[in-house]
């Protein structure tokens, strides 16, 4: 274990002791970013930590693992990721979505973890669009 928590953060504080291991599910669970089945068979990210003076567990999906690293470089706060992506893509409006569209790293995400990504992408597209008629 470490003491350097870098990539697991809740509630924005960081871990006093933190670990995080790859793992094949003997049983089925649930991810804490995308609230997905984890089934028997399947590989997740288990980490656990200290963090405000409490253990504290998370499992997560390769899928949102993935995202994770690719778009905050790992670190976010637990539960909170895909609602974090949402604003990371829809805060620089139509040009942020469209530039959004044209980076590469996308290429990085696993098919479901990119058509999600996609997804949320193409809602907050039609948000902004609905909003311009309106004006």
């Amino acid at each position: 274990m470490s003491n350097k928590a870098w990539s697991g953060c809740t509630e924005g504080t960081m871990a006093d002791v933190y670990a995080k291991d790859t793992r094949k599910a003997r049983e089925q669970h649930k991810c804490c970013e995308c609230s997905r089945n984890i089934k028997t068979g399947e590989y997740y990210i288990f980490e656990k930590g200290i963090w405000d003076g409490r253990w504290r567990l998370y499992k997560t999906c390769i899928d949102c693992m993935r995202v994770r690293d690719v778009y905050f470089g790992g670190a976010i706060v637990f539960g909170r990721m895909w609602d974090d992506f949402r604003e990371k893509v829809s805060e620089g409006g139509k040009e942020g979505i469209l530039e959004f569209y044209d980076d590469l790293r996308h290429e990085r995400l696993t098919k479901r973890g990119r058509d999600v990504a996609f997804r949320m992408a193409e809602k907050e597209m039609k948000k902004i669009k609905q909003n311009e008629r309106r004006k």
